[in-house]
């Protein structure tokens, strides 16, 4: 385990290498700015991510306490974890990993890879994880999302004492999954269910039936419907999402023909900026380019789900590379039945409703377009970088958190 300051635990897929990634920039409910300083970090990158996220908590009660508008309160909370790097409370840490359910790994799992996925995951330097380093990257998400569970219990009872329950709706909802060791893959960057598929839990005391879990498909695009639905107001007139506010309100079933789309484009034409370590491989502004796809267009990805099937195309239409999981049978998506005669008319249904909301021609000129800025940003770099300050999220008093120098 990487040692971390002031009781920190923190764990990387690669055994005694910590993982050193920038905090994000700071935003706060209705335009507040969280408490500390924006910092100028040329000699180390640090890691802040609890410390963050407290912040985060104690601004959100802070304004909740200190509110005098009488007005209807829309609030936005949003946590940093549980997210790479994986840094958790040490108590909570050590409690998780003599618990955790480590994933296996089989040799049938990583042939069924996807060719585009197994190049991502040799790349990434994931070719070699250990089931040590499963273990504790697991037991450090699990030890940020029990503290996450707290700064959340912290703020529900304030906005319980401010808002009151029976007069506030709550939804907890994330933006992509983690992967966390499944198939020997971590992150989000694979359309498996483990990194596609996102809690959302909505709470409306006396009002949304309690305890009703809604199997069929939703998707978080289904948030802005229901809450303008909520409000009274006009609907989105292009919205990809639909309202669930009856649902909600009857436990109803949502539509089982309903389907879902996600896609992705990662790969060396999309530049992000940020800079991570992966094993020894350093990611920047310098070398963004040889991280990914090797031809543009691999790095195109969507998803369908539909029912108990998920579609997974790549690439461009005439490729014909699809991926199809059926989801009851082989929860694990180890068994392609995309060539299944069984299969076909699944198949191509799915691939003409995805091709309804997907343009992967449209998207590959987009990411070309782009390719030229990151062109341009290859050279800027070229010139500056060595020099390049970068400004880092620093909270006011820096003593005493958990640092990873």
């Amino acid at each position: 385990m990487a040692p971390a300051a002031h009781g920190a635990a923190a764990v990387h897929p690669r055994a005694g290498e910590a993982l050193r990634r920038a905090a994000h920039a700071a935003h706060a409910p209705d335009g507040l700015r969280l408490p500390g300083r924006r910092a100028l970090r040329r000699d180390r990158r640090r890691v802040c991510a609890l410390e963050y996220d407290s912040v985060v908590r104690d601004t959100a009660i802070k304004y909740l306490q200190e509110r005098t508008d009488e007005r209807p309160l829309f609030m936005v909370i949003g946590f940093f974890g549980p997210h790479n790097p994986f840094i958790g409370p040490k108590k909570y840490y050590d409690y998780y990993y003599e618990r955790v359910c480590v994933p296996k790994v089989t040799d049938e799992m990583r042939a069924a890879l996807h060719p585009t996925t197994r190049t991502q995951m040799n790349i990434m330097g994931l070719d070699d994880i250990t089931e040590e380093d499963v273990r504790r990257c697991k037991a450090a998400y699990c030890s940020m999302v029990q503290k996450m569970d707290d700064d959340i219990g912290l703020i529900l009872d304030t906005v319980y004492r401010t808002l009151g329950e029976e007069n506030t709706v709550i939804i907890y909802a994330s933006d992509h999954g983690e992967l966390m060791g499944d198939k020997g893959l971590f992150y989000k960057f694979a359309m498996y269910e483990g990194s596609s598929t996102v809690p959302m839990i909505f709470k409306w005391k006396g009002r949304f039936k309690a305890g009703t879990e809604l199997k069929n498909i939703a998707n978080i695009v289904d948030i802005p419907p229901t809450l303008i639905d909520l409000a009274g107001g006009i609907p989105l007139p292009y919205a990809r999402g639909i309202s669930l506010l009856e649902n909600l309100y009857t436990g109803l079933e949502i539509d089982e023909e309903r389907t879902t789309c996600s896609q992705i484009a990662w790969g060396k034409l999309i530049f992000s900026g940020s800079q991570y370590q992966i094993k020894n491989v350093k990611t920047n502004y310098k070398d963004a380019a040889s991280f990914g796809a090797d031809e543009p267009k691999d790095s195109l990805m969507a998803m369908l789900r539909w029912r108990e099937y998920k579609l997974i195309m790549h690439g461009l239409k005439e490729d014909e590379d699809y991926e199809l999981f059926d989801l009851k049978k082989d929860p694990e998506e180890v068994n392609n039945v995309a060539n299944n005669p069984s299969y076909t008319e699944i198949l191509q249904y799915m691939v003409r409703e995805l091709l309804k909301v997907w343009d992967p021609e449209h998207n590959l000129k987009l990411i070309l377009r782009d390719k030229k800025c990151l062109d341009v940003l290859q050279k800027w770099y070229e010139a500056v970088g060595d020099g390049l300050e970068e400004e880092v999220w620093v909270p006011e008093n820096p003593v005493g958190i958990n640092y990873l120098d």
